[in-house]
C-alpha cells in the first residue's frame, strides 16, 4: 500500500511543477475573453481576436453536435437487443447532456490539456434480498465532468503520455465541510482532523485560478458553507483510488492522522484508448516522450498578441493624430480673417507665411501593413482559417475555393481522430457502468407507425453477460470524419444506380420505402420528413410501392420519356431527396388525356 505522507509530497510537488502549464493556460483565456469581460481579463484592448475565432472555428467543426452511438453486435440472435441498447444508449447521452461536457473538454484541448472523468456516483440505497437475505443495494447514476489544470496533478517525472507510465494521477474537489466529517464510509480519524479551507483566487502555489477569470472570490467574502478540499488520486499500478484532505487538516498536533480517507479498488471498465482509470485525456499534438500537450492556442497566442500589440499602437496613433493652426506674433489679424473664412471665401492677408498649417502624424501606413501580413501569416497558420470557418472567398472560382478547403480540412483529420479515439472511449466506459446497473431495468418504446408503438424492457439481469462477452461497437458516428451526411450520399446514390436497380430487380428484392425515408431523416436530421409521408388519414400509405419496384402500368396510356443529364459529385442535400420523391414513378391512376 502507498504510504499517505510519500503520497502527499509527491502531490504537493507535481502539482507545483504544473504552474507554468496552468500560467500559460491562464494567460491564454484571458486573451480570448478580452478587457471588456471582467476584472480579471487583460489590461489592454484586444481589437483582433485570433484566438476567439480560431478555437471558435475548430470547436464547431470538432464538436458542434450531441453525440450519439451505433451499439451492433456480430451474433445474429442479438441484433434486436443491440438495437434496443443504442435506443438506450443514446437517450443516456442526451440525459447526461453529454454534448455540453464534450464541447467543454475539446475546448480544454485546445488551451492545455483536455480531461474528463467518467465515473458512476451513489445517489441512494434500495432494499435488496437475494438467496443469502435482505440487504441494501447502493444505486446511481453516470457521470461525465470535466477537469480543470487548476485541480489537476500527474506524475510529470513519468515519460510518455499520463496513461502510459504515470505512477499516479488525480484531482481535487470541494465539498461540504459538514458532510464530509459524517461520511461512513471514510475513516473515522481521518474525518475528524478535517478542518475547513478557505476558498482563494490562487492555487497552492501561488497562481492565479484559471477558473476565476470571470469573477472569482473577493479577498473578504465568507462562504454559506465551510468547505473542505479533497483530493482523489488514482494508483494504476494498484489500481486504486486514495482519498485524502488536500490541507494539513487539523492545528491540534494530536489530531493529525497518516491515514486516508479511503482506498477504494477500482472496479471501473478497461476498455478504449487515451484512458486512465476513470480519467480520459484529450490533446492535439503529444511531443515524443512527453506527458503532456503542446495545445494550439500555444502555437497561435505570439501572432495574436503581436498583432494586438501592433494594432493598439497604431489606434493610438490615431487618436493623437490631430491638425492645428499656428500664427506669427503680430499677425492676429491675418490669422482671425482666415479663421472667419468660409470654404472657397478670398481673404487679404497682410503675410500669407504667417499662418501655417502643422499635422501631428497618425496611423502608421507601414504599421498597418505588416498588421495586415500578420493577418495573412495567422490564417496561415492556424490551418486556413478562412476557409475552415466560411469568412470568406479564397479564390476567384468556386472550383478553387472547394479545393482550399479540402486541403484545409484534411490538416483537420488527425483532431478529427482525436477526438473520434477519446470521445468513443469516454461514451463506451459510460455505458459500462450503464449497462452493468445491477437494479435498474430500462425501458423505452418502438415506433412502428405514427399511432402504434410496441414498449421493450431489458432487465437488469439479461445484461451484464451480453456486454463483455459480445464486445458491442460504440461510434460517436454524429462527430466522425465520415458525416451522417456523406453516408446518405452514398445511400442515395447507390439508388440512383441503374446496375444496382437491375441488380435488385433480377433477384426479386425491392427497397422498403418506409426505412429508405427513416434511415435518410435520421442521417440528415430532418425528422419532420417521417411526417410528411401519411395517407389522408395520418396512416402510413398501404400497398405503397417500395422505392425501387416497377409501378403497374393502365391499359391505355400515353407517357413521354425524357432524358436528363445530371451534374456529378456533391452530396445531396434536403432539396435533392424532395425531387428525388416528386420525380420517383408512379402508377397512372386512370387514362391520360390526349
Amino acid at each position: 500500500m502507498v504510504e499517505l505522507p510519500k503520497l502527499r509530497a509527491a502531490v504537493s510537488e507535481n502539482h507545483r511543477k504544473l504552474q507554468p502549464y496552468r500560467k500559460n493556460t491562464y494567460e491564454a483565456v484571458r486573451q480570448y475573453v478580452g478587457k471588456h469581460y471582467s476584472d480579471d481579463g487583460t489590461t489592454d484592448r484586444v481589437p483582433v481576436n485570433y484566438i476567439k475565432m480560431a478555437v471558435q472555428i475548430y470547436s464547431r467543426l470538432l464538436s458542434a453536435r450531441m453525440p450519439r452511438v451505433t451499439v451492433t453486435s456480430r451474433d445474429p440472435e442479438l441484433k434486436v437487443t443491440a438495437a434496443r441498447a443504442e435506443q438506450l444508449a443514446n437517450n443516456l447521452i442526451k440525459a447526461t447532456d453529454l454534448g455540453s461536457r464534450v464541447r467543454e473538454w475539446v475546448e480544454a484541448a485546445m488551451f492545455g490539456m483536455g480531461i474528463l472523468k467518467v465515473g458512476w456516483a451513489e445517489t441512494g440505497v434500495v432494499e435488496w434480498e437475494d438467496e443469502m437475505g435482505p440487504f441494501q443495494m447502493p444505486v446511481g447514476e453516470v457521470y461525465a465532468e470535466t477537469i480543470l489544470l487548476d485541480d489537476w496533478v500527474q506524475d510529470l517525472q513519468a515519460r510518455g503520455r499520463p496513461w502510459e507510465m504515470c505512477s499516479f494521477m488525480g484531482h481535487k474537489y470541494r465539498m461540504n465541510l459538514e458532510e464530509a466529517q459524517e461520511r461512513q464510509d471514510w475513516d473515522k480519524d481521518a474525518r475528524k482532523a478535517l478542518t475547513e479551507s478557505v476558498r482563494s483566487k490562487l492555487t497552492g502555489s501561488g497562481d492565479p485560478k484559471i477558473g476565476n477569470i470571470s469573477g472569482g472570490q473577493a479577498p473578504n467574502s465568507e462562504p454559506l458553507f465551510k468547505e473542505v478540499e479533497i483530493w482523489e488520486i488514482y494508483i494504476p499500478e494498484a489500481e486504486q483510488v486514495i482519498t485524502f484532505g488536500a490541507e494539513n487538516q487539523s492545528s491540534d498536533p494530536s489530531s493529525y492522522v497518516d491515514v486516508p480517507l479511503s482506498v477504494v479498488e477500482w472496479g471501473g471498465p478497461r476498455q478504449g484508448a487515451s484512458y486512465c482509470g476513470p480519467y480520459h485525456f484529450m490533446g492535439f499534438d503529444w511531443p515524443i516522450g512527453q506527458s503532456m500537450p503542446v495545445p494550439p492556442v500555444s502555437h497561435w497566442r505570439d501572432m495574436h498578441e503581436l498583432a494586438n500589440q501592433l494594432l493598439n499602437k497604431n489606434a493610438r496613433k490615431a487618436v493623437r493624430q490631430k491638425t492645428i493652426f499656428g500664427y506669427q506674433s503680430g499677425h492676429d489679424e491675418d490669422a482671425r480673417r482666415q479663421r472667419d473664412a468660409g470654404d472657397g471665401d478670398m481673404v487679404q492677408m497682410n503675410d500669407p507665411n504667417s499662418v501655417r498649417i502643422f499635422e501631428n502624424p497618425g496611423v502608421d501606413q507601414n504599421l498597418l501593413g505588416y498588421t495586415m501580413n500578420l493577418d495573412q501569416m495567422m490564417d496561415k497558420i492556424g490551418g486556413n482559417l478562412t476557409a475552415l470557418g466560411g469568412l470568406g472567398p479564397q479564390s476567384r472560382t468556386i472550383g478553387q475555393d472547394e479545393m482550399a478547403l479540402g486541403q484545409a480540412s484534411s490538416q483537420l483529420d488527425d483532431m478529427k481522430n482525436e477526438v473520434l479515439m477519446s470521445v468513443g472511449s469516454a461514451i463506451k466506459n459510460m455505458l459500462y457502468y450503464w449497462w452493468n446497473d445491477p437494479v435498474q431495468d430500462f425501458a423505452d418504446v418502438v415506433k412502428v407507425t405514427d399511432s402504434i408503438e410496441v414498449p421493450f424492457t431489458i432487465p437488469a439481469e439479461a445484461r451484464g453477460e451480453i456486454w463483455h462477452d459480445l464486445n458491442f461497437e460504440v461510434q460517436p458516428y454524429s462527430m466522425r470524419h465520415s458525416q451522417p451526411e456523406e453516408r446518405a450520399g452514398f445511400v442515395m446514390e447507390l439508388l440512383n444506380n441503374p446496375n444496382f436497380l437491375q441488380i435488385l430487380e433480377m433477384n426479386e428484392k425491392i427497397v422498403n420505402a418506409d426505412e429508405l425515408v427513416s434511415l435518410l431523416s435520421d442521417y440528415y436530421n430532418i425528422p419532420e420528413i417521417n411526417d410528411i409521408i401519411v395517407s389522408a388519414d395520418g396512416s402510413p400509405i398501404p400497398g405503397l410501392p417500395a422505392f425501387g419496384s416497377k409501378p403497374s402500368m393502365a391499359a391505355n396510356t400515353t407517357r413521354t420519356y425524357e432524358r436528363v443529364n445530371r451534374s456529378g459529385g456533391g452530396e445531396p442535400g434536403g432539396k435533392d431527396i424532395l425531387n428525388m420523391m416528386n420525380n420517383a414513378p408512379q402508377a397512372d391512376s386512370g387514362p391520360a388525356q390526349n
